[in-house]
C-alpha cells in the first residue's frame, strides 16, 4: 500500500475550503423605522434614528408613509418599528395582534391661547369644544393657522366637534405664513388661536396667554410601537428600549426646531 503525504499546501487549501462552505452569517438590516407625514415633517423621527445610529452605530431607516400604508407595513412585516401621534393607528394596530411594545414618549400638545384680557372667558370652560362655542357666540376674533398643516387641521376638528362653521362669522380670520408668524399676528389681533405648545413657548408674546390646555381634543403624544412579527430584528427592539431609556428621552428633550424647542417628554 502506498501512503501519500499531504504537504501544508494541500491543507491550507482544504481549510481555506471549509471556511467557504462554512454558513456565512446573514447581514444586519437596518431597522425599519415607520412613520406618518406629520411627524416625518418634524424631523423628530429621523432626529431618534440620527442619534441612535451615532451612539450604537446600527443603521435605521425612516420611511414616511400614509396611515393607511402603515398598517399594511405591520401587517406584512416590512415595518419594525411605527412611531405615530394619531391614536386611531395605534389602536388599529393593537387591535390586529401587531403591537409587540408600544410607550408615549413625547408631546406637543395644542392649546388655546389668547389676549390676557379674555373676553370669552374660556378659562372658564370645561374643555376645547365649550372654548370654542364661547367663542363664536360672544363674536370674538380667532385667528386660523391655514398655513401650518397640523395645526389647521386640530382647529377644525375642535370646530366640528363644536357642531359650528366658524366662516360664517366674519371674526374668523386667517392668519397665514408659518406658525410663530402666524401666532404674533393673533396676539397683535388680540384674537384666540389654537396653537401648538412649542410655537407658544417659544415666542410668548406679551399680553397674549395660554388660556386652555389639556383633554383630548387638545393631546398631541407620539407614540412609538415594536411590531409583532415571527422574525424581529433583535436591533429594532434595541431601537424601541434606546427610545424609551434615559438617552433617547434625552434625545428628544435636546431636539431643536429653529433653535426652539419641539416635543416634550413625560418623565
Amino acid at each position: 500500500m502506498i501512503t501519500r503525504l499531504v504537504g501544508p499546501g494541500v491543507f491550507i487549501a482544504a481549510l481555506v475550503l471549509a471556511a467557504g462552505c462554512a454558513k456565512k452569517p446573514e447581514p444586519r438590516l437596518p431597522v425599519r423605522v415607520v412613520t406618518t407625514p406629520e411627524i416625518a415633517a418634524t424631523g423628530l423621527a429621523a432626529h431618534l434614528g440620527s442619534v441612535f445610529r451615532a451612539q450604537n452605530h446600527t443603521a435605521v431607516d425612516v420611511v414616511s408613509v400614509a396611515e393607511g400604508a402603515i398598517i399594511d407595513e405591520a401587517r406584512h412585516g416590512t415595518a419594525d418599528v411605527v412611531i405615530t401621534n394619531d391614536p386611531a393607528v395605534a389602536a388599529t394596530l393593537r387591535g390586529a395582534g401587531l403591537v409587540r411594545l408600544a410607550s408615549t414618549v413625547a408631546s406637543d400638545e395644542y392649546l388655546i391661547a389668547g389676549p390676557s384680557r379674555n373676553p370669552a372667558h374660556v378659562s372658564r370652560s370645561g374643555d376645547a369644544v365649550e372654548a370654542f362655542r364661547r367663542i363664536f357666540t360672544r363674536r370674538q376674533r380667532f385667528c386660523s393657522f391655514v398655513d401650518v398643516p397640523a395645526v389647521h387641521e386640530r382647529e377644525q376638528r375642535i370646530w366640528s366637534a363644536a357642531s359650528i362653521q366658524p366662516e360664517k362669522d366674519h371674526h374668523y380670520q386667517q392668519c397665514k405664513g408659518e406658525a410663530v408668524a402666524a401666532l404674533r399676528k393673533a396676539a397683535l389681533a388680540g384674537a384666540y388661536a389654537v396653537v401648538d405648545r412649542a410655537t407658544f413657548d417659544s415666542v410668548r408674546p406679551p399680553r397674549f396667554e395660554s388660556l386652555v390646555r389639556g383633554g383630548p381634543m387638545l393631546a398631541n403624544d407620539v407614540m412609538i410601537l415594536l411590531i409583532e412579527k415571527p422574525k424581529r430584528s433583535k436591533d429594532a427592539d434595541w431601537f424601541l428600549e434606546w427610545t424609551m431609556s434615559y438617552r433617547g428621552l434625552d434625545a428628544i428633550d435636546n431636539y431643536r426646531v429653529d433653535g426652539h424647542k419641539a416635543f416634550y417628554t413625560q418623565r
